[in-house]
């Protein structure tokens, strides 16, 4: 029986496809304890017995409509790639296209018991490496019939027969695709048609998964950027404020302000002499910035000078003698 078509399938709103979808994964989770997420609501794992002392999984492909049409199942070993199991449910590139309740899957089917029934149908004394076979079906050796000395047709024609093939164009390509050396190496690469075909059909029917996997890649990489861009102004916005608090910085304030208050005294003492201030006015006013002067002048020597002192001091060992 052919495996269930891929096709858009119908099941409702996307709020009812999305709660069928996580009540089959939680069966999944609650039947197979050992299921571990390789994608979450996409792809699945669960791990088989050894075989020939390599590890085999059931790697667990949630279609995008599913559960109205069946998951895919594969049997992968190390770096997932497709391993070639023997048994009557595995077909092409290790896909389970011949399991009973794959084949059979409808909506109401439930996704935890039918892993839990393969899992339980894989038991050690049923898994066999396909024969031949290799973990990669990238790697399989084909086994091409050896080229004959003597072929045992051409040695029984007559001289006049050998003749007429050799001159022949049509009788000898007749007698050369008759050969059974020939024949085998035809069969051999119609299967290879046909296997690659259908290869080709189940990597077509993923490119709906692979898109909305690079979608969301894309939105990843966006918040990544954004998060970058944050991060990048919060150090540019940190090495502004350490700029603010650096010595150099603070000592150049200072100074500044108390510049500012010399100036504003020496305006108030003009307009004092010119006759524009009162002497109580101007007691008031230019005492106070006179002391604001000063002060902000020592504290900048004060500052310059415990500054260099921390600079210059190097920390001097005394040897003890002993008593």
């Amino acid at each position: 029986m052919a495996y269930p078509a891929w096709g858009r399938g119908g099941g409702g709103s996307g709020g009812g496809h999305a709660d069928m979808r996580r009540r089959q994964i939680e069966s999944l989770v609650r039947d197979v304890p050992s299921t571990k997420a390789v994608k979450a609501n996409h792809v699945y794992a669960v791990h088989l017995p050894r075989v020939e002392g390599q590890n085999v999984s059931l790697r667990i492909l949630l279609i995008p409509n599913f559960p109205e049409r069946a998951p895919m199942i594969q049997v992968v070993g190390d770096g997932e790639r497709p391993f070639p199991l023997r048994h009557p449910w595995v077909g092409s590139n290790s896909v389970l296209d011949k399991c009973p309740k794959l084949t059979s899957w409808n909506v109401h089917s439930s996704l935890g018991r039918t892993v839990l029934e393969i899992v339980e149908e894989f038991g050690p004394s049923t898994l066999q490496r396909g024969a031949g076979a290799s973990t990669s079906t990238q790697e399989k050796e084909i086994a091409l019939p050896e080229t004959p000395t003597v072929f045992p047709e051409f040695e029984a024609m007559t001289q006049e027969e050998r003749d007429d093939l050799l001159l022949e164009g049509d009788l000898f390509e007749a007698f050369f695709f008759n050969l059974p050396q020939v024949k085998q190496v035809q069969q051999i690469r119609d299967s290879l048609w046909s296997e690659n075909e259908e290869l080709a059909k189940q990597n077509l029917s993923q490119e709906e998964v692979f898109q909305e996997g690079k979608s969301e890649n894309d939105a990843l990489r966006e918040v990544v950027l954004e998060k970058k861009k944050v991060v990048e102004d919060k150090l540019a916005q940190q090495q502004a404020l350490m700029k603010r608090l650096s010595s150099s910085e603070a000592l150049e304030k200072l100074h500044k302000a108390a510049l500012e208050a010399e100036s504003e005294s020496e305006q108030i003492a003009s307009q004092f002499l010119d006759g524009e201030m009162s002497f109580k006015d101007f007691k008031k006013s230019f005492l106070p910035l006179r002391r604001k002067y000063h002060e902000r002048m020592c504290k900048r020597e004060r500052f310059i000078v415990t500054e260099k002192e921390a600079k210059d001091k190097v920390p001097v060992s005394v040897p003890q003698t002993s008593e």
